[in-house]
């Protein structure tokens, strides 16, 4: 597999890139995609990277919900 493939310009153009930051921080798969969507949205996808990071956003703010609701009645 090429490096490039790996590590993709839009990515490795960071101080600390995406995947090692999301690893080392052990952040969840949600988590993950908002950084990543974020970090890569003027190089790849544009707003439709946004729009994704928003959607991920959304879905945390749901669950999070459920699990103080759940919190709260037991």
């Amino acid at each position: 597999m090429k490096n490039s493939e790996v590590s993709p310009e839009h990515y490795s153009k960071f101080k600390i890139e995406p995947f090692n930051f999301i690893h080392e921080n052990g952040l969840g798969f949600a988590e993950g995609n908002i950084i990543k969507y974020v970090c890569r949205w003027r190089e790849k996808n544009g707003i439709e990277d946004l729009e994704k990071a928003i959607r991920y956003i959304q879905l945390l703010i749901v669950y999070a919900k459920i699990e103080e609701k759940n919190e709260t009645e037991s």
